[in-house]
């Protein structure tokens, strides 16, 4: 999540906040970093700039859950069933530059992990993005 951290200060203030126990996590790091990035240049990308992208990283015992919340344009309920589709693009992006693959990307390495992913979205307000990985006892202390 630091490494990404620099690269959006440079559109946006972003806000980090990191709970648990800090360990090393013994996951797929390519496909973490995979995730992260699809789903925080959405955030970045749909929202006005200047605004605020709120980052949370929780590290359980067993899973670690990042969360990113936006104030951009937000998804419709209609999309929200489509967003994982390759391809796919929203009714109401205009002028957004995209391909549509970024989320189907995202979702088959969050499969691919065994996790779940789970987004809450308004129009006008902005969406959250969760994304949980079970470590099945994979934790490092460093």
């Amino acid at each position: 999540i630091n490494d990404l951290k620099d690269l959006l200060h440079a559109q946006h203030e972003v806000k980090l906040e990191l709970h648990g126990e800090v360990a090393d996590v013994n996951s797929d790091e390519q496909l973490m970093r995979l995730i992260l990035t699809h789903v925080l240049a959405n955030a970045l990308k749909y929202s006005p700039p200047n605004e605020p992208i709120l980052v949370t990283g929780e590290l359980s015992s067993d899973s670690i859950t990042i969360t990113v919340q936006d104030q951009g344009m937000g998804i419709t309920t209609e999309d929200r069933e489509r967003i994982f589709e390759p391809f796919f693009r929203g009714i109401n992006i205009g002028e957004v530059p995209g391909l549509g693959i970024g989320l189907s990307i995202v979702k088959d390495a969050i499969d691919s992990m065994e996790g779940s992913i789970e987004v809450d979205s308004q129009v006008g307000v902005g969406t959250t993005v969760t994304v949980k990985i079970p470590l099945g006892g994979m934790i490092g202390t460093g």
